[in-house]
């Protein structure tokens, strides 16, 4: 892991740079973060109902306050974990995950997205029997929500969350652009999720274009996402502009892309690519 980054490489992006951040996933990201004293791991038993918002918010009162990954929840029926402020108030955190210095100062960091975002980076397609998204498929029955330890925050929230730190994709139903967006998801059973888009958000606005030709809208959430594209999908682009594109440019990678069980890549630039 001491090869994700060398503290000695002062990284200068450039609007043609073909960089790319030496993590993978977020299981890769944790371990780069963890070794540059940038995670807090708390394996004491913790209750997701309010007592870990609780803890999260006092440690957040802090501005250099770590990422918290909290790996023994109360009630969970299997290996589950949860992390909080990944990315905070923390520019270290931020370097880490575009692949830049984390000793740069803000506007440094600052400069050096700008260029980042000039960049153009393809996507690549990944075959369905490749992706790691479709080794474990579960269907009707299967389904139970519930096993997932989706916190509740606070007094007065009207459940548990299960998505707050997630990225929810949606497709216009015209252009075919697909939408990423960080929207809040309510657990009510263990097949039913309330979805909250604002108004005037494009996720909103990619619904009510499905239900105006009455049809249903497909709506892809995914929980458990790496920092780059939570980055993307909680900023604000043009109404034809995928934030998947954001991401690639942030990250330098081609971010593989899977167009589903039954479905085919919208993207007339994907291209096949298995590494």
């Amino acid at each position: 892991m001491d090869q994700l980054y060398q503290p000695s490489a002062r990284v200068t992006a450039q609007p043609g740079d073909n960089r790319a951040a030496k993590w993978r996933d977020l299981r890769d990201w944790l371990d780069l973060v963890d070794s540059q004293g940038e995670l807090k791991r708390i394996r004491t038993e913790v209750d997701p109902v309010e007592e870990l918002s609780g803890l999260t918010f006092m440690v957040t009162r802090n501005e250099r306050a770590p990422a918290l990954l909290f790996e023994n929840l109360k009630g969970t029926s299997f290996d589950a974990r949860v992390l909080t402020n990944m990315l905070g108030n923390s520019k270290e955190r931020y370097a880490l995950s575009v692949g830049l210095d984390p000793s740069l100062s803000v506007s440094q960091l600052t400069d050096q997205t700008r260029h980042l975002m000039k960049r153009d980076v393809p996507p690549a397609y990944v075959d369905k029997q490749d992706a790691p998204v479709n080794e474990t498929i579960l269907l009707g029955e299967d389904i139970d929500l519930a096993r997932l330890p989706a916190p509740k925050f606070w007094p007065g929230d009207g459940g548990r969350y299960l998505g707050t730190g997630d990225v929810t994709f949606t497709r216009d139903p015209e252009s075919g652009r697909i939408n990423v967006g960080v929207y809040r998801q309510m657990l009510h059973g263990r097949n039913r999720v309330g979805l909250y888009c604002s108004p005037g958000k494009h996720g909103r606005l990619d619904r009510e274009a499905w239900w105006a030709k009455d049809q249903p809208c497909e709506v892809v959430a995914a929980y458990g996402v790496d920092p780059a594209i939570f980055m993307a999908g909680s900023l604000v682009f043009g109404p034809q502009e995928s934030e998947l594109g954001a991401r690639r440019r942030a990250d330098g990678r081609s971010g593989r892309t899977n167009p589903g069980r039954n479905r085919e890549p919208s993207d007339p630039r994907a291209r096949r690519d298995r590494h």
